[in-house]
């Protein structure tokens, strides 16, 4: 009893903080922190000690949760899994209203504590990247070296920038300033960037940021010159967009479907994401109908379906893949299950249209979450119902679906209107397979819808058409071009057109480009063989979209001569 006795007692440390002592586990530290190994380690000659002095300045209140972590945490956590699990004992720190896990966070990088550090890395990428907080995130994980972290709060400030704190943003050094107003990805007008970097100026006048001869002022300079109306003529390299289309896959053990991401990135068509985690997750071993598939920015979103057909049994749970973090995180839930409806982005508002719900009810609502904020709002129902997923798109700020009619939608009023769309009888029959919007960042506001539709005569002809949104009314329908070929999937990706086909185990992408808005002309034409994708090939419609290449995040931009360019304007 004695030994027993004594056993349990070696067991425990007292870990002493100012004036306050605290209690812990010696051998749970041990596990949980590298810096405990070696403090307990026999190498060192304190090693018995039972008192340890904690010579950092933090709260008792942030030791005690280090505490109580490390003596709850699993040590048999499945490592291999990439979706993020809050553990019971941090759960306080998911509330932005409760306690900042900052303090916390610094502590697990003192302590060498990487599952803990990588643990709050997911709670604060979920929770605490609101616009008040994200620069302080950003500089403290570029301070750590939390590089996944530093990336995502980077994005963010990117994503985000207008809603910034200016106090924040003029407390900025030169250098972290341009990595924000001088990074291609920055979601910003030009006037609001052309005032940050008035200000910035005006802020280093006094400072040694003030140099001439610095590169990096010398492009602050550069911002704070663009001409009033210049969008982005002046700059040498923009957003590096990667096209992405979504797909069934076979896997090889089983011969299930997997519904998986691939994107054309660098002359190479390959896989970005599966769905393995949320299917395990969510799909109870059933086939998912009607789940839809999006990206925007850094991040992939996987929204709806329903677990077999009138099951009634939805996924409500609406997924997000962070492709700086590549972690999978869940962000909301559907206030009205659905599937088969249309999604859409327009900037930080994230649509789902119509669709399929409960008992089989076709749905005319519309939901809209902020994805910054959280919140769920209605928008105006749509005019005409559908079982099936509709060709969308977004043009000029607007969403356009197809389904007997064009229909266009208008957020800033809240209403719908049928486009009466003029047909020249030379095009016959057709099914819209796809609707898309330029999005070549020019300084021309292309604000036509681009079709593309399989000719229901020829089933081997597939033509790309357009119409002005300037009117609804009397809008005619003009032909650029003809495929003799059926193309399910095509996305405008920056100034080039990618169209992709999949046939008997290779995948073609053909890349074109519009020479003006009434001729089309094919680029070159890729093959890949993809032998693991479902026969079916692309003619589902699970997705097709842009994200931004996470290779680019830190890419600043670059100049042309600003002579040559203020030449040209004249």
């Amino acid at each position: 009893m004695d030994c027993a006795v004594d056993n349990t007692l070696s067991e425990k440390v007292i870990l002493v903080l100012g004036n306050n002592r605290l209690e812990a586990n010696k051998n749970k530290l041990t596990a949980s922190s590298l810096y405990f190994a070696s403090l307990f380690s026999e190498n060192f000659s304190d090693h018995r000690k039972n008192e340890y002095p904690i010579n950092y300045e933090i709260s008792i209140s942030t030791l005690k949760d280090f505490v109580n972590w490390a003596e709850h945490t699993e040590d048999n956590q499945n490592d291999k899994i990439n979706h993020y699990i809050v553990e019971p004992s941090l759960e306080k720190y998911t509330n932005k209203n409760d306690t900042d896990p900052l303090e916390l966070l610094e502590l697990s990088v003192v302590f060498m504590c990487e599952k803990l550090t990588n643990a709050l890395t997911s709670i604060i990428i979920l929770h605490w990247l609101y616009a008040e907080k994200i620069i302080e995130i950003w500089l403290m994980a570029e301070e750590l070296g939390l590089e996944k972290l530093r990336d995502v709060a980077l994005g963010a400030c990117l994503d985000r920038f207008e809603e910034l704190p200016l106090s924040s943003v003029a407390e900025l050094s030169l250098e972290n300033l341009m990595k924000l107003i001088g990074n291609i990805n920055i979601s910003s007008s030009p006037n609001w960037l052309k005032f940050i970097a008035k200000e910035g100026i005006r802020n280093y006048r006094s400072t040694a940021d003030h140099d001439l001869s610095n590169h990096l002022y010398k492009s602050l300079l550069k911002i704070a010159e663009l001409p009033s109306n210049s969008c982005s003529s002046a700059i040498k390299n923009r957003q590096n967009l990667v096209p992405c289309v979504v797909a069934q896959k076979i896997v090889n053990s089983t011969r299930e479907k997997l519904p998986c991401v691939y994107w054309w990135r660098k002359k190479n068509f390959s896989e970005l994401v599966d769905l393995k985690d949320i299917v395990d997750l969510m799909d109870n071993g059933k086939e998912v109908f009607g789940r839809q598939i999006i990206g925007r920015g850094f991040s992939i979103y996987v929204i709806g379906g329903e677990q077999g057909l009138g099951s009634g049994r939805f996924n409500k749970t609406i997924w997000r893949y962070c492709l700086l973090s590549k972690t999978w995180f869940s962000i909301a839930q559907l206030p009205c299950p659905r599937r088969h409806m249309a999604v859409k982005f327009i900037k930080n508002r994230l649509y789902l249209i119509g669709g399929v719900g409960h008992h089989r009810l076709k749905l005319s609502s519309v939901d809209v979450l902020d994805i910054h904020t959280g919140l769920w709002s209605k928008a105006a129902e749509i005019p005409e119902m559908f079982t099936e997923v509709p060709a969308s798109c977004v043009v000029d700020g607007k969403i356009i679906y197809h389904k007997t009619n064009f229909y266009v939608f208008d957020p800033k009023i809240n209403r719908w209107d049928t486009v009466k769309l003029i047909t020249p009888d030379y095009f016959g029959p057709y099914h819209v397979e796809s609707l898309m919007g330029s999005n070549n960042n020019t300084c021309c506001n292309d604000n036509n819808i681009y079709i593309s539709a399989i000719d229901h005569d020829a089933k081997e002809s597939t033509v790309l058409s357009r119409f002005s949104l300037d009117s609804i009314k009397n809008v005619r329908r003009e032909k650029i071009h003809e495929w003799t070929k059926t193309i399910f999937r095509q996305i405008f990706t920056g100034s080039k057109l990618i169209s992709f086909l999949y046939n008997d185990g290779e995948v073609t992408i053909e890349e074109g480009m519009l020479k003006n808005i009434n001729t089309y002309k094919s680029i070159r034409t890729y093959t890949h063989p993809m032998k693991n994708i479902h026969e079916t090939g692309f003619e589902q419609r699970l997705g097709c979209f842009n994200v931004i290449d996470p290779d680019t995040l830190h890419e600043q931009i670059s100049f042309f001569d600003q002579v040559k360019y203020n030449r040209h304007k004249k």
